[in-house]
């Protein structure tokens, strides 16, 4: 199973976050902001027909590959937003996700966006979080 998404920008990066960024006065609003965009990432995975995974299991490892897309020069390395990106899809473990093929950066582009695409293998019954 193949499922293409577009996360629109502003992008950002992976944040780890703590208690102690979360309530420290200069890190709470990027803390916020970060928890709301990993939100964002995962309903979009999921109304493009992704299962609420959760985490990623060794016997059906998913493939994982982001093509970013930004208006000029970039403004995050691109493993961060990979980071961010993974972590907000399967948000419990991400141990087994593998990079895919398709992942590209192109800049002076005009607009900022990721193309997110999941690749999952099916299994007898159907995919980890389908019913």
């Amino acid at each position: 199973m193949r499922i293409e998404f577009i996360v629109p920008g502003p992008l950002m990066g992976y944040k780890q976050t703590t208690k102690n960024t979360m309530f420290h006065p200069n890190e709470r609003a990027r803390s916020k902001a970060y928890g709301q965009f990993k939100k964002n990432v995962l309903l979009l995975s999921m109304e493009a027909g992704a299962p609420n995974m959760g985490m990623a299991l060794k016997e059906m490892a998913p493939k994982f590959s982001v093509e970013v897309f930004w208006k000029e020069e970039p403004r995050i390395d691109w493993k961060n937003l990979y980071g961010a990106l993974e972590d907000a899809i399967w948000y419990e473990d991400d141990r087994y996700v593998i990079p895919g093929k398709l992942s590209n950066v192109h800049w002076n582009t005009g607009r900022e966006e990721a193309k997110v695409v999941i690749e999952l293998k099916k299994t007898g019954s159907g995919v980890r979080g389908e019913t």
